[in-house]
């Protein structure tokens, strides 16, 4: 019988210095300058003071527009599900009425082929 190990889980261990960040802001001290991550994190933040504060009815306007938006996208996405939910309930039905049809043939074609073979043995 086939066995599943369980996997172990191994405890933590330690990291081997210090963290990523404290080495390249030692590293910039080194060389005497400020690191990449601070300047770009200077620059995004300095970004976002710079921006104005949209007031109340622009946000809400924005929010209106927003979930407007997103009731459309929900209608299309219920439509299409909807119609996709019907054709595969079209071909389930046209399934069944082929396979009914094909069993009905089949019944046919061995009661004919039955009817042959017995006339076939009549005239021997």
């Amino acid at each position: 019988m086939l066995r599943h190990r369980r996997t172990k889980i191994l405890p933590k261990t330690p990291p081997r210095g210090p963290p990523l960040g404290d080495v390249v802001e030692v590293e910039a001290a080194r060389k005497d300058g400020p690191s990449v991550p601070t300047d770009h994190t200077n620059k995004k933040s300095e970004g976002s003071k710079k921006m104005p504060v949209p007031n109340l009815s622009q946000l809400i306007e924005q929010k209106t527009c927003e979930n407007d938006q997103l009731r459309r996208e929900l209608d299309h996405e219920r439509d299409r599900y909807r119609a996709s939910y019907r054709a595969r309930m079209y071909i389930a039905v046209e399934a069944s009425r082929v396979v009914e049809s094909l069993q009905r043939a089949l019944i046919n074609f061995q009661e004919l082929h039955k009817e042959i073979e017995e006339e076939q043995e009549l005239n021997k």
